[in-house]
Protein backbone atom coordinates (compact mmCIF):
# COMPACT_ATOMS: atom_id res chain seq x y z
CA UNK A 1 0.00 0.00 0.00
CA UNK A 2 2.89 2.37 0.70
CA UNK A 3 4.62 1.46 -2.59
CA UNK A 4 7.61 -0.14 -0.87
CA UNK A 5 9.20 -3.28 -2.29
CA UNK A 6 12.29 -5.41 -1.71
CA UNK A 7 12.73 -5.23 -5.50
CA UNK A 8 13.34 -1.47 -5.40
CA UNK A 9 16.35 -0.22 -3.42
CA UNK A 10 15.07 3.36 -3.69
CA UNK A 11 11.83 2.41 -1.93
CA UNK A 12 12.89 -0.52 0.24
CA UNK A 13 10.57 -1.55 3.12
CA UNK A 14 11.21 0.35 6.36
CA UNK A 15 11.31 -1.36 9.75
CA UNK A 16 11.86 0.40 13.08
CA UNK A 17 14.64 0.14 15.56
CA UNK A 18 12.82 -1.53 18.44
CA UNK A 19 15.55 -2.51 20.90
CA UNK A 20 17.77 0.20 22.37
CA UNK A 21 20.07 -2.05 24.45
CA UNK A 22 23.03 -3.38 22.50
CA UNK A 23 25.53 -3.56 25.36
CA UNK A 24 24.01 -5.85 28.03
CA UNK A 25 24.86 -9.51 28.38
CA UNK A 26 21.16 -10.36 28.71
CA UNK A 27 18.23 -8.75 26.91
CA UNK A 28 15.34 -8.10 29.31
CA UNK A 29 12.25 -7.80 27.12
CA UNK A 30 10.05 -7.30 30.17
CA UNK A 31 11.81 -4.01 30.94
CA UNK A 32 10.39 -0.97 29.08
CA UNK A 33 13.83 0.65 29.24
CA UNK A 34 15.04 -2.02 26.81
CA UNK A 35 12.99 -0.50 24.00
CA UNK A 36 13.36 2.52 21.76
CA UNK A 37 10.74 5.27 22.17
CA UNK A 38 8.44 4.50 19.23
CA UNK A 39 6.55 7.77 19.61
CA UNK A 40 9.62 9.68 18.40
CA UNK A 41 11.62 9.50 15.15
CA UNK A 42 15.22 8.33 15.43
CA UNK A 43 16.42 11.93 15.28
CA UNK A 44 14.52 12.76 18.45
CA UNK A 45 15.68 9.80 20.55
CA UNK A 46 18.56 11.79 22.07
CA UNK A 47 17.36 15.04 23.76
CA UNK A 48 20.76 16.73 23.53
CA UNK A 49 21.12 16.03 19.83
CA UNK A 50 17.53 17.12 19.21
CA UNK A 51 18.17 20.43 20.97
CA UNK A 52 21.12 21.13 18.66
CA UNK A 53 19.05 20.18 15.61
CA UNK A 54 16.20 22.47 16.68
CA UNK A 55 18.60 25.38 17.11
CA UNK A 56 19.81 24.83 13.56
CA UNK A 57 16.21 24.48 12.35
CA UNK A 58 15.20 27.90 13.72
CA UNK A 59 17.70 29.75 11.56
CA UNK A 60 17.29 27.57 8.45
CA UNK A 61 15.87 29.11 5.24
CA UNK A 62 12.61 27.90 3.71
CA UNK A 63 11.72 25.19 3.03
CA UNK A 64 12.92 24.19 6.48
CA UNK A 65 13.93 20.68 7.46
CA UNK A 66 15.10 19.21 10.73
CA UNK A 67 17.03 16.27 9.30
CA UNK A 68 19.29 16.68 6.28
CA UNK A 69 19.54 12.91 5.70
CA UNK A 70 16.72 10.40 5.46
CA UNK A 71 15.96 7.19 7.35
CA UNK A 72 15.73 5.03 4.19
CA UNK A 73 17.96 5.32 1.12
CA UNK A 74 19.55 2.85 -1.34
CA UNK A 75 22.88 3.56 0.32
CA UNK A 76 21.54 2.62 3.76
CA UNK A 77 19.96 -0.58 2.45
CA UNK A 78 23.25 -1.67 0.87
CA UNK A 79 25.12 -0.51 3.97
CA UNK A 80 23.29 -3.27 5.85
CA UNK A 81 23.43 -5.79 2.98
CA UNK A 82 27.05 -5.27 1.93
CA UNK A 83 28.05 -8.85 2.78
CA UNK A 84 25.01 -10.36 1.04
CA UNK A 85 25.01 -8.17 -2.09
CA UNK A 86 28.52 -6.74 -2.53
CA UNK A 87 28.05 -6.33 -6.30
CA UNK A 88 25.35 -3.73 -5.74
CA UNK A 89 27.56 -1.87 -3.29
CA UNK A 90 30.31 -1.77 -5.91
CA UNK A 91 27.86 -0.26 -8.40
CA UNK A 92 26.81 2.36 -5.87
CA UNK A 93 30.39 3.41 -5.10
CA UNK A 94 31.76 3.37 -8.64
CA UNK A 95 33.56 0.02 -8.56
CA UNK A 96 35.01 0.07 -5.05
CA UNK A 97 33.77 -0.45 -1.52
CA UNK A 98 33.25 2.36 0.94
CA UNK A 99 35.93 3.28 3.48
CA UNK A 100 36.31 0.32 5.91
CA UNK A 101 35.52 2.50 8.93
CA UNK A 102 32.26 3.67 7.37
CA UNK A 103 30.95 0.17 6.65
CA UNK A 104 28.50 -1.87 8.72
CA UNK A 105 30.96 -3.30 11.21
CA UNK A 106 29.19 -3.32 14.55
CA UNK A 107 25.55 -3.42 15.65
CA UNK A 108 26.24 -1.47 18.87
CA UNK A 109 28.23 1.15 16.93
CA UNK A 110 25.48 1.65 14.34
CA UNK A 111 22.81 2.16 16.98
CA UNK A 112 25.08 4.60 18.80
CA UNK A 113 25.62 6.53 15.57
CA UNK A 114 21.87 6.64 14.82
CA UNK A 115 21.17 8.14 18.24
CA UNK A 116 24.12 10.55 18.56
CA UNK A 117 25.37 11.60 15.11
CA UNK A 118 24.07 14.87 13.64
CA UNK A 119 23.70 13.23 10.23
CA UNK A 120 22.60 9.64 10.89
CA UNK A 121 18.89 8.92 11.43
CA UNK A 122 18.40 5.64 9.57
CA UNK A 123 15.86 2.99 10.47
CA UNK A 124 16.25 -0.75 9.86
CA UNK A 125 15.28 -3.12 7.03
CA UNK A 126 13.11 -6.28 7.17
CA UNK A 127 16.11 -8.62 7.26
CA UNK A 128 16.72 -7.72 10.91
CA UNK A 129 13.42 -9.36 11.83
CA UNK A 130 12.74 -12.00 9.19
CA UNK A 131 15.87 -13.75 7.90
CA UNK A 132 18.46 -16.34 8.85
CA UNK A 133 20.95 -13.60 9.70
CA UNK A 134 23.38 -14.62 6.96
CA UNK A 135 23.65 -11.00 5.78
CA UNK A 136 25.61 -10.36 9.00
CA UNK A 137 28.30 -12.91 8.07
CA UNK A 138 31.10 -12.49 5.55
CA UNK A 139 30.52 -15.97 4.16
CA UNK A 140 31.90 -14.96 0.74
CA UNK A 141 35.23 -14.02 2.38
CA UNK A 142 35.29 -10.69 0.56
CA UNK A 143 38.18 -8.32 1.21
CA UNK A 144 36.43 -5.21 2.51
CA UNK A 145 39.70 -3.77 3.84
CA UNK A 146 41.22 -3.01 7.23
CA UNK A 147 39.95 -0.46 9.74
CA UNK A 148 42.19 2.19 11.29
CA UNK A 149 42.24 0.10 14.44
CA UNK A 150 43.93 -2.68 12.47
CA UNK A 151 40.92 -4.99 12.49
CA UNK A 152 40.16 -6.84 9.24
CA UNK A 153 36.51 -6.50 8.31
CA UNK A 154 34.73 -9.84 8.63
CA UNK A 155 31.41 -10.63 10.27
CA UNK A 156 29.36 -7.90 11.91
CA UNK A 157 30.03 -7.43 15.63
CA UNK A 158 26.87 -8.41 17.49
CA UNK A 159 25.53 -7.26 20.87
CA UNK A 160 26.66 -9.38 23.86
CA UNK A 161 23.17 -10.80 24.38
CA UNK A 162 23.29 -12.40 20.91
CA UNK A 163 26.03 -14.84 22.02
CA UNK A 164 27.92 -14.26 18.74
CA UNK A 165 25.04 -15.85 16.82
CA UNK A 166 23.22 -13.90 14.08
CA UNK A 167 20.34 -16.38 14.42
CA UNK A 168 19.98 -15.53 18.10
CA UNK A 169 20.04 -11.79 17.39
CA UNK A 170 17.37 -12.03 14.68
CA UNK A 171 15.24 -14.22 16.92
CA UNK A 172 15.56 -11.80 19.85
CA UNK A 173 14.75 -8.77 17.69
CA UNK A 174 11.71 -10.54 16.26
CA UNK A 175 10.59 -11.47 19.77
CA UNK A 176 10.95 -7.82 20.77
CA UNK A 177 8.97 -6.69 17.72
CA UNK A 178 6.13 -9.02 18.74
CA UNK A 179 6.26 -8.09 22.43
CA UNK A 180 3.40 -6.52 24.35
CA UNK A 181 5.35 -3.28 24.72
CA UNK A 182 5.80 -2.89 20.97
CA UNK A 183 2.21 -3.98 20.29
CA UNK A 184 1.10 -1.19 22.61
CA UNK A 185 3.28 1.46 20.97
CA UNK A 186 3.93 0.53 17.35
CA UNK A 187 0.99 2.64 16.17
CA UNK A 188 2.96 5.76 17.22
CA UNK A 189 5.77 4.81 14.82
CA UNK A 190 3.24 4.11 12.06
CA UNK A 191 1.86 7.62 12.59
CA UNK A 192 5.37 9.01 12.00
CA UNK A 193 6.32 6.96 8.96
CA UNK A 194 3.01 6.29 7.20
CA UNK A 195 0.45 8.39 9.04
CA UNK A 196 -0.80 11.77 10.09
CA UNK A 197 2.50 12.83 11.71
CA UNK A 198 4.37 12.39 8.45
CA UNK A 199 3.64 15.87 7.13
CA UNK A 200 2.38 19.32 8.05
CA UNK A 201 1.92 20.80 11.52
CA UNK A 202 1.74 17.36 13.16
CA UNK A 203 5.14 16.46 11.70
CA UNK A 204 6.61 19.73 13.00
CA UNK A 205 5.17 19.10 16.46
CA UNK A 206 6.59 15.57 16.43
CA UNK A 207 10.06 16.72 15.27
CA UNK A 208 9.63 14.64 12.14
CA UNK A 209 10.53 17.04 9.30
CA UNK A 210 12.82 15.89 6.48
CA UNK A 211 14.05 17.61 3.33
CA UNK A 212 11.05 18.58 1.18
CA UNK A 213 12.12 16.56 -1.87
CA UNK A 214 11.85 13.29 0.05
CA UNK A 215 8.04 13.61 0.17
CA UNK A 216 5.78 12.23 -2.53
CA UNK A 217 4.41 14.95 -4.80
CA UNK A 218 6.75 17.65 -3.50
CA UNK A 219 7.78 18.58 -7.03
CA UNK A 220 6.14 17.98 -10.42
CA UNK A 221 8.82 16.49 -12.65
CA UNK A 222 6.56 16.76 -15.69
CA UNK A 223 6.75 20.56 -15.50
CA UNK A 224 10.56 20.65 -15.59
CA UNK A 225 11.47 21.28 -19.25
CA UNK A 226 15.26 21.36 -18.84
CA UNK A 227 16.40 17.71 -19.23
CA UNK A 228 19.53 18.25 -17.15
CA UNK A 229 17.59 19.81 -14.31
CA UNK A 230 15.02 17.04 -14.44
CA UNK A 231 17.70 14.33 -14.39
CA UNK A 232 19.34 16.03 -11.43
CA UNK A 233 16.07 16.07 -9.49
CA UNK A 234 15.31 12.44 -10.34
CA UNK A 235 18.75 11.29 -9.16
CA UNK A 236 18.40 13.32 -5.98
CA UNK A 237 15.00 11.80 -5.24
CA UNK A 238 16.21 8.24 -5.92
CA UNK A 239 19.50 8.37 -4.05
CA UNK A 240 18.79 10.58 -1.07
CA UNK A 241 15.68 8.93 0.30
CA UNK A 242 11.95 8.74 -0.29
CA UNK A 243 9.33 9.04 2.42
CA UNK A 244 6.65 6.33 2.01
CA UNK A 245 3.24 7.19 0.64
CA UNK A 246 1.06 8.71 3.37
CA UNK A 247 -1.57 6.08 4.15
CA UNK A 248 -3.39 7.53 7.17
CA UNK A 249 -4.70 11.01 7.94
CA UNK A 250 -5.76 10.22 11.51
CA UNK A 251 -4.11 8.39 14.43
CA UNK A 252 -3.55 4.70 13.74
CA UNK A 253 -5.37 2.32 16.11
CA UNK A 254 -3.38 0.51 18.74
CA UNK A 255 -2.69 -3.13 18.06
CA UNK A 256 -4.42 -5.56 20.41
CA UNK A 257 -2.11 -6.92 23.06
CA UNK A 258 -1.40 -10.60 23.41
CA UNK A 259 -3.27 -12.11 26.34
CA UNK A 260 -1.27 -13.78 29.10
CA UNK A 261 -3.82 -16.56 29.41
CA UNK A 262 -3.11 -19.03 26.59
CA UNK A 263 -6.75 -20.08 26.40
CA UNK A 264 -9.15 -17.35 27.52
CA UNK A 265 -12.21 -19.32 26.40
CA UNK A 266 -14.93 -19.42 29.03
CA UNK A 267 -17.70 -21.96 29.11
CA UNK A 268 -21.16 -20.38 29.18
CA UNK A 269 -22.02 -22.46 32.23
CA UNK A 270 -19.12 -21.34 34.41
CA UNK A 271 -20.55 -18.13 35.89
CA UNK A 272 -18.83 -18.59 39.22
CA UNK A 273 -15.42 -19.06 37.58
CA UNK A 274 -16.02 -16.00 35.42
CA UNK A 275 -16.80 -13.74 38.34
CA UNK A 276 -13.92 -15.01 40.49
CA UNK A 277 -11.30 -15.32 37.79
CA UNK A 278 -8.03 -13.46 38.16
CA UNK A 279 -6.94 -14.17 34.59
CA UNK A 280 -5.57 -10.97 33.07
CA UNK A 281 -7.21 -11.46 29.67
CA UNK A 282 -10.64 -11.74 31.28
CA UNK A 283 -10.17 -8.88 33.71
CA UNK A 284 -9.52 -6.57 30.75
CA UNK A 285 -13.05 -7.32 29.51
CA UNK A 286 -14.80 -7.55 32.86
CA UNK A 287 -16.59 -4.22 32.58
CA UNK A 288 -17.70 -5.06 29.06
CA UNK A 289 -19.16 -8.51 29.60
CA UNK A 290 -20.37 -8.66 33.18
CA UNK A 291 -24.01 -7.90 32.29
CA UNK A 292 -24.22 -9.21 28.73
CA UNK A 293 -24.13 -12.74 27.37
CA UNK A 294 -25.71 -14.95 24.76
CA UNK A 295 -28.71 -16.87 26.03
CA UNK A 296 -30.68 -19.61 24.22
CA UNK A 297 -34.27 -18.61 23.52
CA UNK A 298 -35.89 -21.32 21.41
CA UNK A 299 -35.31 -23.71 18.50
CA UNK A 300 -37.34 -24.66 15.45
CA UNK A 301 -37.20 -27.81 13.35
CA UNK A 302 -38.16 -26.28 10.00
CA UNK A 303 -36.19 -28.31 7.46
CA UNK A 304 -35.29 -31.86 6.54
CA UNK A 305 -31.62 -31.17 5.80
CA UNK A 306 -28.78 -28.85 6.82
CA UNK A 307 -29.58 -25.15 7.13
CA UNK A 308 -27.56 -23.07 4.65
CA UNK A 309 -28.72 -19.50 5.37
CA UNK A 310 -30.91 -17.72 7.91
CA UNK A 311 -31.88 -14.08 8.49
CA UNK A 312 -34.18 -11.96 10.57
CA UNK A 313 -36.81 -10.03 8.62
CA UNK A 314 -39.77 -7.73 9.29
CA UNK A 315 -37.94 -5.99 12.15
CA UNK A 316 -37.25 -9.23 13.97
CA UNK A 317 -40.82 -10.54 13.80
CA UNK A 318 -39.95 -13.27 11.30
CA UNK A 319 -37.06 -15.46 10.26
CA UNK A 320 -36.37 -16.69 6.75
CA UNK A 321 -34.23 -19.76 6.17
CA UNK A 322 -32.96 -21.97 3.35
CA UNK A 323 -31.68 -25.52 3.40
CA UNK A 324 -30.01 -28.26 1.43
CA UNK A 325 -33.50 -29.77 1.21
CA UNK A 326 -34.26 -27.17 -1.49
CA UNK A 327 -36.84 -25.28 0.57
CA UNK A 328 -37.08 -21.62 1.55
CA UNK A 329 -39.24 -21.06 4.62
CA UNK A 330 -40.60 -18.02 6.44
CA UNK A 331 -41.50 -18.43 10.10
CA UNK A 332 -43.33 -15.92 12.29
CA UNK A 333 -41.63 -15.62 15.67
CA UNK A 334 -44.53 -13.55 17.00
CA UNK A 335 -47.26 -16.02 15.96
CA UNK A 336 -45.01 -19.06 16.42
CA UNK A 337 -46.05 -20.57 13.10
CA UNK A 338 -44.73 -21.20 9.61
CA UNK A 339 -46.00 -18.72 7.01
CA UNK A 340 -44.29 -19.90 3.84
CA UNK A 341 -42.78 -23.16 2.61
CA UNK A 342 -41.39 -22.79 -0.91
CA UNK A 343 -39.79 -25.65 -2.84
CA UNK A 344 -37.23 -24.13 -5.20
CA UNK A 345 -35.83 -27.19 -6.91
CA UNK A 346 -34.21 -30.56 -6.45
CA UNK A 347 -30.80 -29.12 -5.59
CA UNK A 348 -29.74 -27.51 -2.31
CA UNK A 349 -30.20 -23.78 -1.80
CA UNK A 350 -27.02 -22.04 -0.68
CA UNK A 351 -27.98 -18.46 0.08
CA UNK A 352 -30.57 -15.73 -0.35
CA UNK A 353 -30.81 -11.95 -0.28
CA UNK A 354 -33.87 -9.79 0.35
CA UNK A 355 -34.49 -6.71 -1.75
CA UNK A 356 -34.27 -3.42 0.12
CA UNK A 357 -38.06 -3.13 0.33
CA UNK A 358 -38.39 -6.69 1.64
CA UNK A 359 -40.95 -7.59 -1.02
CA UNK A 360 -38.82 -10.00 -3.03
CA UNK A 361 -36.12 -12.52 -2.24
CA UNK A 362 -33.31 -13.60 -4.57
CA UNK A 363 -32.19 -17.19 -4.03
CA UNK A 364 -28.90 -18.85 -4.99
CA UNK A 365 -28.88 -22.57 -5.72
CA UNK A 366 -26.46 -25.41 -6.27
CA UNK A 367 -28.06 -25.82 -9.71
CA UNK A 368 -26.08 -22.71 -10.81
CA UNK A 369 -29.18 -20.51 -10.94
CA UNK A 370 -30.57 -17.46 -9.16
CA UNK A 371 -34.30 -17.47 -8.50
CA UNK A 372 -36.35 -14.34 -7.80
CA UNK A 373 -39.52 -14.84 -5.72
CA UNK A 374 -42.05 -12.14 -4.85
CA UNK A 375 -43.04 -12.56 -1.19
CA UNK A 376 -45.84 -10.01 -1.47
CA UNK A 377 -47.73 -11.75 -4.28
CA UNK A 378 -46.44 -15.28 -3.69
CA UNK A 379 -45.10 -15.98 -7.18
CA UNK A 380 -41.81 -16.73 -8.89
CA UNK A 381 -40.71 -13.67 -10.87
CA UNK A 382 -37.59 -14.85 -12.62
CA UNK A 383 -34.97 -17.58 -12.99
CA UNK A 384 -31.48 -16.74 -14.22
CA UNK A 385 -28.66 -19.11 -15.16
CA UNK A 386 -25.94 -17.31 -13.21
CA UNK A 387 -22.77 -19.42 -12.99
CA UNK A 388 -21.03 -22.53 -14.32
CA UNK A 389 -21.06 -24.09 -10.85
CA UNK A 390 -23.05 -23.76 -7.65
CA UNK A 391 -23.94 -20.29 -6.44
CA UNK A 392 -22.23 -20.16 -3.03
CA UNK A 393 -23.46 -16.81 -1.66
CA UNK A 394 -25.56 -13.76 -2.50
CA UNK A 395 -25.39 -10.29 -0.99
CA UNK A 396 -26.30 -6.72 -1.93
CA UNK A 397 -23.98 -3.77 -2.57
CA UNK A 398 -26.08 -0.62 -2.63
CA UNK A 399 -28.55 -1.33 -5.51
CA UNK A 400 -26.50 -4.17 -7.01
CA UNK A 401 -26.82 -7.91 -6.32
CA UNK A 402 -23.54 -9.77 -5.87
CA UNK A 403 -23.21 -13.50 -6.44
CA UNK A 404 -20.21 -15.76 -6.02
CA UNK A 405 -19.65 -19.32 -7.13
CA UNK A 406 -17.37 -22.31 -6.94
CA UNK A 407 -16.69 -21.64 -10.64
CA UNK A 408 -14.13 -19.08 -9.37
CA UNK A 409 -16.13 -15.99 -10.23
CA UNK A 410 -18.07 -13.16 -8.63
CA UNK A 411 -20.76 -11.34 -10.61
CA UNK A 412 -22.45 -8.01 -10.04
CA UNK A 413 -26.08 -7.82 -11.20
CA UNK A 414 -28.31 -4.84 -11.78
CA UNK A 415 -31.92 -5.64 -10.98
CA UNK A 416 -34.95 -3.76 -12.23
CA UNK A 417 -38.70 -4.22 -12.61
CA UNK A 418 -40.16 -4.57 -16.09
CA UNK A 419 -43.64 -3.63 -17.32
CA UNK A 420 -45.07 -6.93 -16.07
CA UNK A 421 -43.71 -6.24 -12.58
CA UNK A 422 -41.10 -8.97 -12.91
CA UNK A 423 -37.73 -8.40 -11.27
CA UNK A 424 -35.03 -8.88 -13.92
CA UNK A 425 -31.29 -9.36 -13.47
CA UNK A 426 -28.59 -8.12 -15.83
CA UNK A 427 -24.85 -8.78 -15.43
CA UNK A 428 -22.97 -5.57 -14.74
CA UNK A 429 -19.49 -6.92 -13.97
CA UNK A 430 -17.62 -10.20 -13.54
CA UNK A 431 -14.60 -10.77 -11.31
CA UNK A 432 -12.50 -13.87 -12.01
CA UNK A 433 -10.52 -15.66 -9.32
CA UNK A 434 -7.90 -18.41 -9.21
CA UNK A 435 -10.05 -20.71 -7.06
CA UNK A 436 -13.67 -21.28 -6.15
CA UNK A 437 -15.23 -18.42 -4.22
CA UNK A 438 -16.95 -19.35 -0.95
CA UNK A 439 -18.02 -15.97 0.37
CA UNK A 440 -18.32 -12.26 -0.32
CA UNK A 441 -18.95 -9.15 1.76
CA UNK A 442 -19.88 -5.66 0.52
CA UNK A 443 -18.25 -2.39 1.64
CA UNK A 444 -21.08 0.02 0.75
CA UNK A 445 -19.40 3.32 1.60
CA UNK A 446 -16.54 2.52 -0.80
CA UNK A 447 -18.68 0.69 -3.43
CA UNK A 448 -16.30 -2.23 -3.13
CA UNK A 449 -16.54 -5.88 -2.21
CA UNK A 450 -14.32 -8.45 -0.53
CA UNK A 451 -14.19 -12.09 -1.63
CA UNK A 452 -12.83 -15.23 0.03
CA UNK A 453 -11.74 -18.34 -1.85
CA UNK A 454 -11.23 -22.04 -1.31
CA UNK A 455 -7.44 -21.62 -1.41
CA UNK A 456 -7.44 -19.12 1.48
CA UNK A 457 -7.11 -15.86 -0.44
CA UNK A 458 -9.03 -12.67 0.25
CA UNK A 459 -9.40 -10.08 -2.53
CA UNK A 460 -10.74 -6.53 -2.67
CA UNK A 461 -12.62 -5.53 -5.83
CA UNK A 462 -14.13 -2.46 -7.42
CA UNK A 463 -17.09 -3.70 -9.53
CA UNK A 464 -16.74 -0.63 -11.75
CA UNK A 465 -13.20 -1.73 -12.69
CA UNK A 466 -13.34 -5.49 -12.32
CA UNK A 467 -10.50 -6.69 -14.56
CA UNK A 468 -8.08 -7.09 -11.66
CA UNK A 469 -8.53 -6.98 -7.89
CA UNK A 470 -7.34 -3.94 -5.97
CA UNK A 471 -5.51 -6.26 -3.62
CA UNK A 472 -5.20 -10.01 -3.00
CA UNK A 473 -3.45 -11.75 -0.12
CA UNK A 474 -3.29 -15.13 1.63
CA UNK A 475 -5.50 -14.66 4.68
CA UNK A 476 -5.97 -18.28 5.75
CA UNK A 477 -4.41 -21.69 5.35
CA UNK A 478 -7.26 -23.59 3.76
CA UNK A 479 -10.67 -22.25 2.83
CA UNK A 480 -12.04 -18.83 3.73
CA UNK A 481 -15.41 -19.80 5.17
CA UNK A 482 -17.05 -16.42 5.78
CA UNK A 483 -16.57 -12.64 5.53
CA UNK A 484 -18.63 -10.28 7.66
CA UNK A 485 -18.77 -6.47 7.66
CA UNK A 486 -19.17 -4.56 10.92
CA UNK A 487 -22.29 -2.45 11.44
CA UNK A 488 -20.33 0.78 11.11
CA UNK A 489 -18.83 -0.51 7.82
CA UNK A 490 -15.32 0.06 9.13
CA UNK A 491 -14.05 -3.48 9.79
CA UNK A 492 -14.30 -6.94 8.26
CA UNK A 493 -14.01 -10.30 10.02
CA UNK A 494 -12.87 -13.38 8.12
CA UNK A 495 -13.22 -16.94 9.39
CA UNK A 496 -11.18 -19.83 8.04
CA UNK A 497 -10.95 -23.57 8.00
CA UNK A 498 -7.58 -23.08 9.75
CA UNK A 499 -9.45 -21.97 12.90
CA UNK A 500 -8.32 -18.35 12.72
CA UNK A 501 -10.56 -15.33 13.09
CA UNK A 502 -8.98 -12.27 11.49
CA UNK A 503 -10.04 -8.65 11.74
CA UNK A 504 -9.24 -6.21 8.90
CA UNK A 505 -9.68 -2.49 8.46
CA UNK A 506 -12.27 -2.10 5.67
CA UNK A 507 -10.51 0.96 4.25
CA UNK A 508 -6.90 -0.22 4.12
CA UNK A 509 -7.39 -4.00 4.53
CA UNK A 510 -4.63 -3.92 7.12
CA UNK A 511 -4.91 -6.80 9.57
CA UNK A 512 -5.75 -5.48 13.03
CA UNK A 513 -6.13 -8.70 14.96
CA UNK A 514 -6.00 -12.48 14.53
CA UNK A 515 -6.52 -15.38 16.90
CA UNK A 516 -6.62 -19.15 16.65
CA UNK A 517 -9.85 -20.63 18.01
CA UNK A 518 -8.39 -24.16 17.82
CA UNK A 519 -11.47 -25.33 15.87
CA UNK A 520 -12.70 -24.76 12.34
CA UNK A 521 -14.75 -21.55 12.06
CA UNK A 522 -17.64 -21.73 9.60
CA UNK A 523 -19.56 -18.46 9.97
CA UNK A 524 -19.73 -15.22 11.95
CA UNK A 525 -22.05 -12.34 12.78
CA UNK A 526 -21.37 -8.95 14.36
CA UNK A 527 -23.19 -8.72 17.66
CA UNK A 528 -23.21 -5.45 19.64
CA UNK A 529 -20.60 -2.83 18.77
CA UNK A 530 -17.37 -4.69 19.52
CA UNK A 531 -18.45 -8.32 19.68
CA UNK A 532 -18.55 -11.05 17.08
CA UNK A 533 -20.26 -14.43 17.37
CA UNK A 534 -18.70 -17.25 15.35
CA UNK A 535 -20.10 -20.68 14.58
CA UNK A 536 -17.80 -23.69 14.64
CA UNK A 537 -17.61 -27.09 12.99
CA UNK A 538 -17.83 -28.75 16.43
CA UNK A 539 -21.27 -27.20 17.02
CA UNK A 540 -20.14 -24.49 19.44
CA UNK A 541 -20.70 -20.74 19.41
CA UNK A 542 -17.85 -18.43 20.37
CA UNK A 543 -18.37 -14.84 21.48
CA UNK A 544 -15.35 -12.64 20.75
CA UNK A 545 -14.72 -9.28 22.38
CA UNK A 546 -12.54 -7.40 19.90
CA UNK A 547 -11.75 -4.64 22.37
CA UNK A 548 -9.35 -6.93 24.18
CA UNK A 549 -8.93 -9.63 21.55
CA UNK A 550 -10.37 -12.49 23.58
CA UNK A 551 -13.03 -15.17 23.41
CA UNK A 552 -15.26 -14.25 26.34
CA UNK A 553 -17.92 -16.90 26.02
CA UNK A 554 -18.20 -20.40 24.60
CA UNK A 555 -21.49 -22.20 24.19
CA UNK A 556 -20.72 -25.85 23.62
CA UNK A 557 -23.15 -27.99 21.60
CA UNK A 558 -25.16 -25.00 20.45
CA UNK A 559 -25.94 -27.35 17.55
CA UNK A 560 -25.47 -31.08 17.14
CA UNK A 561 -23.08 -30.80 14.24
CA UNK A 562 -21.69 -27.86 12.28
CA UNK A 563 -23.00 -24.34 12.92
CA UNK A 564 -23.45 -23.41 9.26
CA UNK A 565 -24.92 -19.87 9.37
CA UNK A 566 -25.56 -16.93 11.70
CA UNK A 567 -27.39 -13.63 11.51
CA UNK A 568 -27.68 -10.80 14.05
CA UNK A 569 -30.79 -8.66 14.27
CA UNK A 570 -30.93 -4.98 15.09
CA UNK A 571 -32.33 -5.86 18.54
CA UNK A 572 -29.20 -7.85 19.50
CA UNK A 573 -30.86 -11.21 18.88
CA UNK A 574 -29.01 -13.93 16.98
CA UNK A 575 -30.43 -16.69 14.81
CA UNK A 576 -28.28 -19.68 13.92
CA UNK A 577 -28.62 -22.67 11.62
CA UNK A 578 -26.83 -25.99 11.66
CA UNK A 579 -26.37 -29.29 9.95
CA UNK A 580 -28.70 -30.68 12.64
CA UNK A 581 -31.57 -29.13 10.56
CA UNK A 582 -32.46 -26.73 13.39
CA UNK A 583 -32.86 -22.97 13.42
CA UNK A 584 -32.14 -21.57 16.89
CA UNK A 585 -32.80 -18.14 18.36
CA UNK A 586 -30.51 -16.49 20.90
CA UNK A 587 -31.00 -13.32 22.91
CA UNK A 588 -28.94 -11.03 25.09
CA UNK A 589 -28.89 -12.37 28.66
CA UNK A 590 -26.98 -12.06 31.91
CA UNK A 591 -23.65 -13.76 32.38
Amino acid sequence: MADRSINDLTQYPVFPWVVSDYTSANLDLANPETYRDLSKPMGAQNPERLERLLERYKDAPEPKFLYGTHYSTPGYVLFFLARAAPEYLLCLHGGHFDSPDRMFNSMPDVFRSCTTSMSDFKELIPEFYDSDGSFLRNTKLINFGVRQSGHVIGDVELPPWANRSPDVMISKLREALESDYVSSNLHHWIDLIFGYKQRGDEAIAANNVFYYMTYEGAIDLERITDPNERLSKEVQIMEFGQTPKQLFRSPHPQRFQRQQNPDPVLSSGLQSKRSNSTDSGILECKEVIKERGLQFDRGHNLHRDAITDVQWMANGQKIISTSQDGFLKVYSVVDDQQQLSLKIGNMPISSFELTSDGKSVMIGSWDNQIYVYNLEYGRMQNTVFAHQDAVSQLCALNDVLLSCSWDASVKAWEYFTDGRQNLNLSVKAEMDHEAGVNCIAPIPQMSRLVSGTKDGHVSVWDPENSTFPIRTWQAHVGEVQSLTLSRDNRQIVSCGADGFLRLFDANTMMEIFSKDAATELRCAAWWQDRKVVSGCSDGSLLVWDLTCGSIVEKITQAHQGVVSCLHAGTDQRICSGGTDKLVKLWSEGTI
